[in-house]
This record gives structure tokens, sequence and C-alpha cells, in this order.
């Protein structure tokens, strides 16, 4: 089982069209995660999965006014699968 946890904060970069000014966020993000290591054809392999959490709350101006938002939510699911092609062999317990 894997966790953890992040704080982000401070300017957005937008694109230079777009009426929004003055663009700040604080996103925290939390993890939870799932590490499996196997024996894959004599090869040491694993598996990662991540499902992450966020909450996010973001302000600005929009033209003259000042505006923000709050989202939270899941974020975009992670998997790995990792072989090791050189090195050890897969050990048995």
């Amino acid at each position: 089982m894997i966790t953890g946890f992040s704080y982000s904060r401070g300017g957005v970069v937008t694109d230079p069209t777009l009426p929004f000014t003055n663009v700040k966020a604080d996103v925290l993000v939390g993890t939870a995660g799932v590490l499996q290591s196997f024996n894959f054809f004599g090869l040491s392999s694993s598996f990662l999965a991540v499902l992450p959490y966020s909450w996010a709350q973001a302000s600005g101006d929009v033209g003259e006014q000042r505006s923000s938002v709050t989202r939270t939510g899941l974020a975009d699911m992670r998997l790995r699968w990792a072989v090791l092609l050189l090195g050890g062999k897969a050990a048995t317990v």
C-alpha cells in the first residue's frame, strides 16, 4: 500500500490571449495506491496503480471582475508496469 500528499501554491501561467489575469491557485492532492512485485518470465517485474484525489481553489481577474472557483474530485489514475530487463533475476520467497 502506498500513500502520499502534496501541496502546491502560487501563480498560474495562462495563454496571453485569454481574458484572465493575476491567476493564483492552491492545490492539495492526496494519493493512495498499490504496488505488487512478481516474476515475469524469470525477470523481476512490478505493477503500480495510484488514484489521486485533489482539492483546488483558483482565483483571478476575469476582464475587470475578480472571481474564484473551488473544485474537488478524483484526478487521473496512474498505472505503471515495470520489468527489470538487465540485472538480477526474480527471487523466490
